[in-house]
């Protein structure tokens, strides 16, 4: 059987190059022939230029700011292709519903898992709802919005370019109710990509870091309780702090990563002692990997840390303020148990789906 999986691709952001390369790699090891489809439409290209955000600047300070970002955009892309290149088979490029229509057509199509129904990242984009001439069959695999609430439009855009998949699982249970909500009851819930593989297979492609002993934070919204947390944590276990993704160390903390690939991104998970974050996916190979963590709320769009905490059953690791429990463990004997049910209804989805 021929899959393509449409996904973000020649992404620059670790969680969602992780979460490619682990639905592709998940496949191959059951045998099946798989190509990730490189679609970068419009808005995506717009979005990964090393340009934006001189293009975007509202003042001359901030194009100017934007101007010093791109030589490290360069690198950080460079490291990102390396490991697409190295991991990955993809197909030619598309920009396009055209060009998608013009590439060989497999038996099947897997569109997800990531934001790629999330209307202010791309909209309503023909390419993600598999909205283009095929002969191949349609499903989604952990697809997900990325928002709190939806609003009625948005739900109704939903149905009508979702009618002809053959099948429906979403990352997140306040999507699931949403189709629900329409009507469709077949809907379920699943684990994200990054959980179909284990532990000691992610642990053949990271890249071990030199430093030992330390708390990493890793932001995908800049919130001062983050570092305040680490660094009471680490005052507590004499541990440094690292920060993934910054250049200016105005919290003078003990290391910076300004540009880290998806293979330095698993090896500093898997060696740190203690994770600080509000990110899905730093929260998803803290499971992986058995790492103590701790979560910062997000204000807005909590729903995607929020699902995959109630399957593992660790609410209690949320902090809405900078107050934190400097001894409490997590248990991981349950949290596998919790973890590896779902897995396994994860990938039942997935073998009733292609040998259907």
């Amino acid at each position: 059987m021929n899959i393509y999986i449409i996904t973000f691709s020649h992404t620059t952001n670790v969680g969602a190059a992780l979460q490619e390369y682990a639905l592709y790699k998940f496949l191959k090891i059951k045998g099946y022939d798989v190509k990730v489809v490189d679609y970068i439409p419009k808005v995506i290209r717009k979005k990964q230029s090393v340009w934006e955000n001189v293009i975007q600047s509202k003042n001359l300070l901030q194009a100017i700011k934007g101007m010093l970002m791109i030589p490290l955009k360069i690198v950080r892309k460079a490291k990102f292709d390396s490991f697409s290149k190295r991991y990955i088979e993809l197909t030619a490029v598309c920009k396009n519903s055209f060009d998608l229509e013009k590439l060989k057509q497999p038996d099947i199509y897997l569109v997800g898992s990531d934001q790629v129904w999330n209307l202010e990242l791309v909209g309503i984009d023909p390419g993600y709802f598999l909205q283009f001439r095929t002969t191949a069959k349609k499903a989604a695999y952990a697809a997900s919005a990325g928002e709190d609430r939806f609003t009625q439009e948005f739900k109704e855009n939903l149905k009508a370019n979702t009618n002809d998949f053959s099948a429906i699982s979403v990352r997140e249970r306040i999507l699931k109710q949403a189709f629900h909500d329409l009507g469709n009851n077949s809907v379920c819930q699943v684990l994200d990509p990054v959980f179909l593989l284990s532990k000691k297979q992610y642990e053949k492609i990271l890249r071990k870091p030199k430093l030992r002993k330390y708390i990493l934070v890793y932001e995908v919204e800049h919130d001062k309780r983050c570092i305040n947390v680490a660094k009471k944590l680490a005052e507590y276990h004499g541990l440094k702090v690292v920060q993934i993704n910054r250049i200016q160390n105005k919290y003078h903390l003990d290391k910076l990563y300004p540009c880290i690939s998806p293979a330095e991104f698993l090896g500093l998970v898997q060696y740190a002692d203690y994770i600080v974050t509000n990110s899905f996916h730093a929260v998803a190979f803290s499971l992986i990997f058995e790492k103590q963590f701790w979560v910062i709320k997000l204000q807005e769009r909590f729903s995607r840390l929020e699902s995959i905490l109630e399957i593992a059953k660790l609410e209690n690791r949320v902090i809405v303020n900078s107050n934190v429990n400097l001894e409490r463990k997590i248990d991981f004997h349950n949290v596998k148990k919790n973890l590896e049910f779902k897995k396994k209804e994860s990938e039942d989805f997935l073998e009733s789906v292609l040998n259907e």
